[in-house]
């Protein structure tokens, strides 16, 4: 599970600590280790894909090619999610369109563009939620918890990750539980209550203990170690932080994950950097670099550079800070990340005012405050749009309810109507019926009559002879 903070330097002072999360739960759990034997497996697999006729057979590998790849390149994992949309689509199959856009909520939250990704998760949740997949809907509950934790809306975090918790405990999945308690603990330890933060990591390690003998809950256990680890740093409790942490690099290892064992590094470089061991943290940001680039992810590569850069402005080795932040912003640049492209030029310009040169430091801050302010407009305008498309769909259901309503009492109106002419009709029918009656009655009279008189003639003229 990818965990990530940024830890405030004197050379970083004003930048955001944030957390960035990656929950993988079960089967969303496992990557393989190495990067050469992640490039064998996508390999592989991308050979079967292109020599198969078969689309069910293709669907099943775009979507193993997308879980392959999201951790290590979120663009090639969005290409192939993509194509498994459509081959899901061609074939309705519902489960692999949920998957699908289950990776690509995954693969943009990696990427930090937390608009898609929700919009992705909702998507892969309705359809579980149809299906009554309970449990994969629980877990996708807990994504959208994670990119509700790095937006700092800890409330609807919290909700997310209770509704989790809810059905992983209807479940009895104790490896769910425990993933589930840990994120909970990360919003905690993110609004800073740290004593609640501790109660739920120690559940997590209750639930991921009774699953030790399984690769799934010995992985669990190491990500509970990770997190147990970083809320210790941030109790000042860094002895402990680092044996904790360095036991969660060592189960990673043993589970043959080096990219998660590579962020436990990272975190365990962020321990020193606090307590000034600056050349021990160097190190280890060195070796977490070299993890990242072995497994081909440039982004990872890019972040531990700014690290990199931070520990060697503490040193006062400016140039080669700014070699590495060079190299950090092209990487940037090409994988079209400006989060963390605004952070390395500001590092940059302060990099660039520690060498006195105030002209380059004015640049690279207005490049930051540019960039600062594109995302933040950006943000605006989503939100800007969120809330207009919640006016747009609260009037169109008014407006719907109100025809609804129109088309009721006409109806209504038209029902009232029918009767009424109906009515009318028996009506009319029985007077003309009655009139009819009434007419062959007077008739029958008359002819009577008329036979009356006529025989009484009869009876006259008779009589007379």
């Amino acid at each position: 599970m990818k965990e990530r903070m940024i830890y405030i330097s004197s050379i970083f002072r004003g930048f955001k600590k944030f957390p960035v999360c990656v929950l993988l739960f079960s089967f969303f759990q496992f990557i393989s280790a190495d990067g050469i034997g992640q490039n064998k497996i996508t390999d592989s697999i991308r050979t079967k894909l292109y020599e198969t006729k078969n689309e069910k057979d293709k669907l099943a590998y775009y979507c193993k090619l997308g879980w392959e790849w999201y951790s290590m390149n979120a663009d090639s994992a969005i290409f192939y999610a993509n194509k498994g949309l459509e081959s899901a689509t061609a074939l309705n199959n519902e489960e692999e369109l949920a998957c699908n856009y289950n990776i690509l909520g995954l693969s943009y939250f990696r990427k930090r563009l937390y608009k898609q990704s929700l919009d992705y998760y909702s998507q892969s949740l309705a359809l579980y939620k149809e299906s009554g997949n309970k449990k994969n809907a629980a877990r996708i509950s807990m994504n959208i918890s994670d990119v509700y934790l790095n937006k700092d809306d800890y409330k609807d975090a919290l909700q997310y990750s209770l509704m989790g918790l809810q059905q992983a405990e209807k479940d009895n999945d104790s490896i769910l539980i425990s993933s589930i308690h840990r994120s909970v603990s990360i919003i905690y330890r993110s609004m800073k209550n740290y004593k609640k933060a501790e109660e739920h990591i120690l559940k997590s390690f209750d639930y991921a203990d009774a699953n030790d003998g399984q690769a799934k809950g010995k992985s669990t256990l190491a990500s509970a170690y990770s997190s147990y680890g970083i809320l210790l740093r941030l109790m000042k409790q860094y002895d402990k932080s680092i044996a904790i942490t360095k036991k969660s690099i060592q189960l990673f290892r043993e589970q043959g994950d080096e990219y998660n064992a590579a962020l436990c590094i990272e975190n365990l470089a962020e321990t020193y950097f606090d307590t000034k061991q600056i050349k021990t943290a160097l190190n280890y940001y060195g070796e977490a670099m070299q993890v990242f680039i072995k497994l081909e992810s440039p982004v990872d590569e890019g972040y531990e550079l700014n690290n990199i850069a931070a520990c060697e402005n503490e040193l006062k080795e400016y140039e080669n800070a700014l070699v590495h932040l060079g190299r950090a912003a092209n990487i940037f640049i090409e994988n079209k990340t400006d989060n963390y492209l605004m952070e390395t030029h500001k590092l940059m310009s302060a990099t660039y005012d520690l060498l006195g040169n105030t002209g380059k430091a004015f640049d690279e801050y207005k490049k930051y405050i540019t960039i600062k302010d594109t995302l933040e407009n950006q943000e605006q305008r989503d939100k800007l749009l969120q809330l207009q498309t919640e006016y747009e769909t609260v009037e169109n259901e008014k407006k719907i309810a109100d025809l609804n309503n129109e088309k009721l009492l006409q109806e209504q109106r038209l029902k009232q109507n029918s009767i009424i002419t109906l009515i009318m009709a028996a009506v009319i029918g029985l007077l003309i019926f009655t009139g009819l009656v009434l007419r062959n009655r007077y008739k029958l009279k008359q002819k009577l009559k008329f036979e009356e008189i006529r025989n009484k003639i009869a009876s006259d003229l008779h009589d007379d002879v």
